[in-house]
């Protein structure tokens, strides 16, 4: 069975040097150059291991690691030149499964990989989920199901989708929709949305509320 390895990694010559080994040995090699690409793809893909950087463009390593664990129990080897005490203790707080400190050595990184997933069994409750957006008929379909929204609620999800994988703030979604900074007029639309996402899919993940900062679209 042929495993699918994901790699989180900005370092382009070093992504395409890890895919070359990883495809002669017969993984199936996915890459992201940042941590929204990243988590977007654990999300909607089958993943059995993910290779994974700390310094990214958009957000660290940790946080990647931390909220790929949230979801799911994919082992997560962790490459970076930050080899430090602190940031391996860090790393393994989170649940990383491994650190490898770079450079990086192709039949090292392969050994381990082959460790980890000896070790590695899916959980049942490991789930994914695809959004699609067809904007010609106004309409989002969360895996098979179409979600039956307002025409409050699909321009809300629009924006959110546009936005994807980044805390948007209830004054920015006021801003948008030229409402006064202050009003609270989305609250009712952002708890709707988040009932409309459990009741189709039972995963609280995907519309998530941070107290104080906003809401984020986890795709």
């Amino acid at each position: 069975m042929t495993r699918t390895v994901l790699i989180i990694e900005d370092d382009l010559d070093l992504v395409e040097s890890i895919q070359y080994f990883l495809e002669i040995h017969e993984f199936n090699v996915l890459s992201a150059q940042c941590a929204s690409d990243g988590l977007s793809i654990i999300s909607t893909q089958h993943i059995d291991l993910v290779i994974l950087d700390i310094n990214l463009p958009d957000f660290d390593g940790f946080k990647v690691c931390s909220e790929i664990k949230k979801r799911k129990n994919t082992p997560i080897i962790v490459c970076s030149a930050d080899g430090t005490i602190d940031t391996k203790i860090k790393m393994f707080d989170l649940k990383s499964n491994d650190f490898m400190t770079k450079p990086i050595n192709p039949q090292e990184l392969l050994a381990r990989i082959q460790v980890r997933l000896r070790d590695y069994s899916p959980k049942k409750e490991d789930k994914f989920f695809v959004l699609k957006h067809n904007s010609s008929i106004k309409q989002f379909i969360l895996n098979d199901a179409i979600l039956k929204l307002s025409n409050t609620e699909y321009e809300v999800l629009k924006y959110l989708y546009e936005n994807k994988n980044r805390v948007v703030s209830k004054k920015e979604l006021n801003d948008h929709f030229d409402k006064k900074p202050s009003s609270r007029a989305y609250d009712k639309v952002l708890r709707n949305l988040k009932i409309i996402f459990n009741q189709t899919y039972s995963n609280k993940d995907i519309l998530e509320f941070q107290h104080g900062l906003g809401v984020i679209l986890k795709i």
